[in-house]
């Protein structure tokens, strides 16, 4: 069996393993988990040829650095305009060994993105799946600095490797599409209609939501 072996040098917040999620629990107040942006989540496995659903790295804004300590995998990032290595910003693969690192940065639009191996991540299990629910840290958690996690069954895949193209559908747009909800009628008369102004992004945010600043 083939491993390859990665240590965490940088991890921004919320950097967690997540797989597709933990369905069909909600009746016991369990909720599903898994990644914030479920096309790139398929993606990111798509590019390399993995199954559907299996682990990958939830990489928010903060950024990544991983070095592999042992072995050689083909890997590949998807979702935001996420540079790889101080590259070009983009969806891309590339193959990785011992004593490689990779950088993961945040670019010009994106607030996800996901870093898949042509292998299995080892990560710690709950009900089934490792898909990490944040506020308990059930499931196979979030990265620090300092923390090591196994890929098993590491292949290399050189056909992968390259640039990919951003489906359309996946891009930043300017629009926020707004869905009004059953308790509606909580809001002061004239705040719907206030949704429609010009809002910006603040630092404030977590995997439940954003807070808005308009």
């Amino acid at each position: 069996m083939t491993r390859a072996r990665f240590k965490t040098t940088f991890a921004g917040p919320l950097v967690s393993f997540q797989d597709a999620g933990r369905t069909g629990h909600m009746r016991f107040g369990v909720p599903a988990s898994g990644p914030m942006d479920r096309f790139a989540f398929a993606a990111v496995h798509t590019m390399l040829g993995n199954p559907p659903g299996g682990t990958a790295i939830e990489v928010s804004l903060g950024g990544l650095v991983l070095e592999c300590l042992e072995g050689e995998v083909t890997c590949a990032i998807a979702g935001g305009a996420f540079s790889l290595n101080g590259g070009e910003a983009g969806w891309q693969a590339m193959t990785v060994q011992k004593g490689e690192k990779i950088t993961l940065r945040a670019g010009p639009w994106g607030s996800w993105c996901y870093l898949a191996f042509a292998g299995q991540i080892i990560a710690d299990a709950w009900l089934g799946h490792t898909a990490t629910h944040t506020l308990s840290g059930l499931g196979g958690g979030t990265l620090a600095s300092g923390d090591t996690f196994d890929v098993e069954d590491a292949a290399t895949r050189p056909t992968r490797e390259g640039t990919y193209d951003c489906p359309d559908i996946a891009r930043a747009t300017g629009d926020l599409r707004l869905v009004i909800g059953p308790q509606d009628q909580h809001f002061a008369p004239g705040a719907v209609d206030a949704l429609t102004s010009p809002y910006k992004m603040t630092d404030a945010f977590d995997r439940m939501g954003v807070r808005l600043d308009g």
